[in-house]
């Protein structure tokens, strides 16, 4: 009976440590300073500066300098976090679609985690304005998106959702005056993959099971063998 009970708790303790565990993180990009706390000066291009938080950046479209995307410190008052917002331009920090849109896409640091949401502050640079949001599989299908209308100096958060998120791209929206954006975070979440060097999860199941009997075994025969006087 003992022998069974203690190959049990060696079953239970190998699932508990093979069997991926569920999390989350939330990371939040602000644009004034790098992963290490360092402020970012004004026009610094900041397309790889967070990659190692799991999301570069690049802009799309007309206007765009390469696929260059910056920190923006010429109007301040459009900071939601001061002093700088993400822009494709180094002279202002309002974006129009028409102009461009800034990409971003995420690669979660933990293995086996995707991204779940995606939000970013939105702050009208004109009245009249309208900024959006849209988010995307890795089949580049649209699977979220978010618009919002304001006026001048208005902020709103835009937010999507979705089960696996690659890649999301703001800018203005269609016609409207154009909008400024700051304060991008995202949500990874999953299983953990777990890792176990030089074998796989069945493998070093079975062989804490086979150490668990051994174990026994060795302490059953060593306690018939003992001699009593």
């Amino acid at each position: 009976m003992r022998m069974w009970k203690f190959s049990l708790k060696i079953i239970i303790i190998a699932t508990m440590f093979l069997t991926p565990l569920y999390g989350y993180s939330q990371t939040t990009v602000n644009f004034d300073t790098d992963p290490v706390s360092n402020p970012i000066p004004d026009n610094t291009v900041i397309n790889n500066t967070y990659s190692t938080q799991g999301v570069t950046f690049s802009c799309l479209g007309v206007s765009c300098n390469g696929s260059n995307v910056y920190a923006e410190t010429t109007q301040p008052q459009y900071a939601v976090s001061d002093p700088n917002v993400i822009s494709i331009f180094t002279f202002t920090p309002s974006i129009t679609q028409s102009s461009g849109a800034i990409e971003a896409r995420f690669n979660c640091p933990i293995p086996g985690q995707r991204v779940t949401s995606v939000s970013v502050q939105a702050t009208g640079y004109y009245n009249n304005a309208a900024a959006f949001l849209s988010a995307y599989d890795s089949s580049d299908m649209q699977v979220a998106g978010s618009i919002y209308y304001m006026s001048s100096l208005e902020t709103s958060q835009l937010i999507v959702s979705a089960s696996d998120i690659e890649y999301v791209r703001f800018s203005g929206y269609s016609t409207f005056q154009g909008a400024t954006f700051d304060d991008l975070v995202f949500t990874c979440a999953g299983q953990r993959i777990a890792a176990v060097p030089g074998m796989n999860q069945w493998g070093m199941m079975l062989f804490l099971v086979l150490a668990g009997f051994g174990g026994v075994y060795y302490l059953y025969r060593r306690k018939k063998n003992t001699v009593e006087y």
